[in-house]
């Protein structure tokens, strides 16, 4: 990605988010040192290259696995480069022997995987329906498992985080801190803008519920089919159940 070289090209110039980006980069490495720029800098290109994948899947309508979905979406989900602007916000320089040892990677996939489930939860449930050949309710269950049995694993492992010299391990301790306000930063995002939810922002923060729209009549046909057994849908204080319930199945197959 030659944006990272700091020339001035065409391209920077004529489009309007590489020169955006390209002014953001240069602003960046102005007032950061050369390692927290790497780790910016492989977070967008980790993006980057699963975008790719990303849309060759869809052009080949191929479904992803569990496994292969879970390892894309991190990182097409650009959570990556946010964790690494951290260290800039907070304005320390972490070693790289704790920033890169596997329980501190680990700590990161997790809230990584946190932010992505809750944020594309359709197609996981999807992918996940799929794979194992279950209804939908089915793999809504499971997807809900996978959601807490991560936030359980996150803070298990933040618990025991390896502990270094006591410079070090206060720099560990705030950047910790740091990516759970990263965290919740997201998901409150979600509930108090409508970006996600649209006019019935407030409604959803209230109550949660999420309505599913039908499919539009030019929408590609899917890459897949869902099974419904049984849906049950809570409407203010009463239940209603419906089966064969409508899905607006996603072109091309599974997305990240």
């Amino acid at each position: 990605m030659s944006i990272f070289d700091h020339s001035e090209t065409s391209e920077t110039q004529e489009i309007p988010v590489v020169a955006a980006f390209h002014e953001m980069w240069a602003q960046f490495c102005a007032t950061s040192i050369p390692t927290m720029q790497k780790r910016f800098a492989d977070g967008i290109r980790h993006y980057a290259q699963a975008a790719q994948r990303v849309e060759h899947n869809r052009q080949d309508r191929r479904n992803y696995s569990i496994e292969e979905y879970i390892v894309t979406r991190r990182d097409f989900s650009g959570v990556e480069s946010c964790l690494a602007c951290v260290e800039y916000c907070l304005g320390m320089k972490i070693p790289d022997e704790a920033i890169n040892h596997p329980a501190m990677q680990e700590v990161r996939d997790c809230i990584n995987d946190v932010i992505t489930r809750i944020n594309d939860y359709h197609n996981l449930v999807a992918v996940v329906a799929i794979e194992k050949d279950i209804d939908v309710q089915a793999a809504i269950e499971i997807v809900l498992i996978m959601i807490q049995s991560t936030i359980d694993r996150y803070f298990e492992v933040k618990a025991y985080l390896l502990k270094f010299d006591p410079k070090t391990d206060e720099l560990v301790s705030r950047y910790a801190i740091g990516i759970d306000c990263v965290c919740s930063g997201f998901v409150l995002w979600y509930f108090e803008t409508d970006r996600s939810f649209g006019s019935r922002v407030c409604e959803v923060q209230d109550r949660i519920p999420v309505k599913v729209l039908p499919r539009e009549k030019d929408a590609v046909d899917p890459g897949f089919e869902l099974k419904y057994n049984t849906v049950t849908a809570s409407v203010g204080n009463a239940e209603s159940t419906s089966k064969d319930a409508p899905y607006t199945a996603i072109p091309g197959g599974v997305t990240a």
